[in-house]
């Protein structure tokens, strides 16, 4: 795979945690990786610009300014002025802060430090305010953020907020601070294909990097439609990654060789996909661990996978002769079932439909993807 780093995280209550990050995909429009803590991991995109991005690790919450920031460029432009920061607050500012060097425990390099400003308001836009500040360390050496912190005081039920990312070592040779370093921040910067991941040669059924499809995503119960477009960002044995845009708005993934429900949000519209490269990894044929499974996070391993041999189907994109899979279990005793078709053609799923019956504990759901367009290289 790709360049590999691993941080520790701390905060100001005594919390510490360590977690991996691989980058998955990069090209000229972006770079996209992968973090992991044991099994849990969360894909982020990171573009051109300055912007905090939120990721989750299980119970960890973490947060990162542009961590490829030196890549695309470490200069201050407007755009530096207006960081959003809180959701819907008041934009916080950003400014180069010159050198430094900084010690961490992977080395200690020069580094060029970021500051980013603004005040944390309370619930409501009450008169209670705090500074607030996030302070971010570029080694080019490292090729990525080398340190981070994030500072607020305690100000009324603000509690006190002290946040550390640090790095502790990276998967390419990295040279300590002096002679060695000041060569390396002269150098040009690294270039994204550098960091690109290793393809696997003869993958078959393996969608390609750049393959592209569009789906249309209904929900019957409330009336709700929209389309959004899928794009591979990395194919290789055992995981593929791609990245779902609404407009500018979007949302990467990674699949593995299971069966999974991936819960999507790009910008304000919640999307769900189940294993949609699932023919990638040979016939649809049931296996002893589809027969109970956890389908929706935390309600239960209690739903059971089924192939149920080939049917045609048509959708906007045109009618495909489809592997149909059909699962079926119960959310709080509530019927709920998700039926999926794939066909070989495509590369990937054509249709997808949750059905959940209303009951008192659990509301209706009925939500319908169809694929629109396609595009394989």
């Amino acid at each position: 795979m790709g360049s590999r780093w691993t941080y520790r995280y701390s905060d100001f209550y005594g919390k510490s945690e360590t977690y991996t990050v691989t980058v998955t995909a990069s090209s000229a429009a972006g770079i996209t990786d992968e973090i992991r803590a044991g099994k849990i991991r969360h894909a982020a995109s990171f573009e051109e610009g300055l912007a905090l991005v939120h990721r989750k690790l299980g119970s960890l919450q973490l947060r990162e300014v542009s961590p490829y920031l030196p890549i695309f460029g470490l200069k201050e432009t407007p755009a530096w002025k207006e960081v959003e920061v809180f959701e819907g607050k008041e934009p916080f500012k950003a400014r180069l802060a010159g050198a430094e060097s900084v010690r961490v425990p992977a080395g200690t390099f020069e580094a060029q430090k970021v500051v980013v400003e603004g005040n944390e308001y309370g619930r409501n836009w009450t008169q209670l305010v705090r500074p607030y500040t996030i302070t971010a360390w570029y080694a080019p050496a490292a090729r990525r953020v080398i340190k981070m912190t994030f500072v607020g005081a305690p100000v009324g039920y603000f509690q006190a907020e002290q946040e550390t990312i640090e790095l502790m070592e990276t998967s390419f040779p990295i040279k300590a601070a002096g002679a060695d370093a000041t060569a390396a921040a002269t150098r040009p910067p690294t270039t994204m294909a550098s960091l690109a991941p290793t393809a696997v040669a003869g993958a078959g059924s393996l969608p390609q990097i750049g393959d592209a499809w569009t789906y249309r995503y209904t929900d019957k119960a409330y009336g709700r439609s929209e389309t959004y477009t899928v794009q591979v960002t990395s194919a290789v044995a055992d995981e593929i990654s791609d990245e779902a845009r609404i407009g500018k708005a979007k949302h990467a993934a990674m699949f593995e060789n299971e069966l999974m429900l991936i819960q999507r949000k790009i910008g304000k519209l919640p999307i769900r996909e189940f294993s949609p490269y699932l023919l990638s990894r040979g016939p649809v044929q049931e296996k002893p661990e589809w027969r109970q499974f956890e389908l929706f996070p935390g309600r239960g391993a209690n739903f059971r996978a089924s192939p149920v041999g080939t049917e045609s189907v048509t959708v906007p994109a045109g009618t495909f002769e489809a592997h149909k899979l059909v699962i079926l279990g119960d959310i709080r005793l509530t019927a709920a079932k998700l039926t999926a078709w794939y066909a070989p053609a495509v590369k990937r799923l054509v249709k997808m439909e949750i059905d959940v019956q209303s009951s008192t504990l659990v509301g209706r759901e009925n939500e319908v993807l169809e694929l629109m367009e396609y595009r394989l290289q």
